[in-house]
């Protein structure tokens, strides 16, 4: 690191005091104040560098670092401004007149290693015991009825399910993970945000098309059994005209519109065959899962969607764009999620 001003200054005075020039013909060479001069003239043997100055003295003490460290580190839910709070009221902070603010705090704490940065822990549903035991009996019979299993006969049964589902598809919450902030281009965005829902299903044999349901509309019972039950239908009749022919299930979770009486009617009287017990609060079962997140993810793709109907063409095209090896690996992968489920419900 090259020399400050100062510190060349003080090793020309050391220089010339070892030469026997007095203080005021340094004074006058090197044009600064003899009073300096006759400071450094007694440090010829000193380093050349300043001293590292002490500093203003820190407001957190040994004492409070122990205190935030206490109530702060692996704790949920406690913010800076409610530790300073709680510091600024105690006896000890009292008795002394002394207050701290929670932007010292905070510094304080993004010195530590523990402190650096903050994480939101993954949220999971509140299962209840009917939710856990659904889950456990639900996955015990596909155990037991071979569909967990790795042989083709298992594929195969695997391959005769319709897993559907319907889901919310927006272009709000955009995420870009980046080192340089200063590089994101802001996104012209509409004053309303603008959203879709879509319905479908997908299996080994066959997908269905993708439902863009009314804005106007909700799916209810009636709704469910006029657009989108017709479109499943029509796949299910394929799957069970395919070889080694087995019955094909509909997997349906169990919304409102699924176990309204309309629609459990319906299904009776077109002799669709239905998981009944399938288990609530159970998304990580249905792997269509997948292709909701994808559908998602290509709404953020440039050109982003400006009004609805782009929305819909952008969601429909990337639903086109989905391969049959994907649909392969998501429906064959099934068996495996219902093992891991087991296997952590039983923990």
């Amino acid at each position: 690191m090259a020399p400050t001003k100062r510190e060349h200054a003080r090793s020309q005075v050391q220089a010339l005091v070892k030469t026997g020039k007095s203080v005021r013909d340094i004074a006058r060479l090197l044009k600064m104040s003899p009073t300096t001069v006759l400071k450094w003239k007694n440090q010829t043997d000193g380093p050349v560098s300043d001293a590292k100055r002490s500093g203003r003295p820190s407001k957190v003490s040994p004492q409070t670092k122990r205190k935030i460290r206490e109530w702060v580190k692996d704790k949920v839910g406690v913010g800076t401004r409610a530790v300073a709070k709680r510091l600024n009221f105690s006896e000890c902070y009292r008795s002394i007149n002394k207050n701290i603010s929670h932007m010292t705090i905070s510094r304080h704490c993004r010195s530590q290693d523990w402190g650096r940065r903050s994480y939101v822990p993954r949220m999971k549903p509140m299962l209840s015991e009917k939710n856990i035991s659904d889950r456990i009996k639900f996955c015990e019979r596909l155990l037991k009825e071979g569909y967990t299993e790795d042989a083709p006969a298992a594929r195969i049964l695997r391959a005769h399910i319709l897993f559907t589902d319907e889901s919310f598809v927006d272009r709000q919450n955009a995420r870009i993970r980046t080192a340089d902030p200063s590089s994101i281009k802001p996104s012209q965005v509409p004053k309303f945000g603008v959203k879709i829902m879509v319905a479908g299903g997908i299996s080994r044999y066959g997908n269905t098309q993708l439902v863009i349901v009314n804005e106007k509309k909700t799916v209810n019972g009636e709704y469910y059994c006029t657009h989108i039950l017709p479109v499943c239908s029509k796949v299910l009749r394929d799957i069970t005209k395919c070889p080694k022919q087995h019955i094909a299930f509909l997997m349906q979770d169990g919304a409102r519109a699924h176990t309204a009486k309309s629609t459990l009617d319906t299904i009776k009287n077109s002799g669709i065959k239905v998981w009944t017990d399938w288990p609530g609060n159970s998304p990580h079962l249905n792997p269509i899962e997948h292709l909701w997140s994808r559908l998602q993810e290509s709404v953020f793709r440039t050109p982003r969607p400006r009004n609805r109907n782009e929305l819909i063409a952008r969601v429909l095209e990337e639903w086109e764009s989905i391969t049959q090896e994907d649909i392969f690996r998501l429906t064959d992968n099934f068996g495996s999620r219902v093992l891991q489920c087991l296997e952590k419900e039983r923990m």
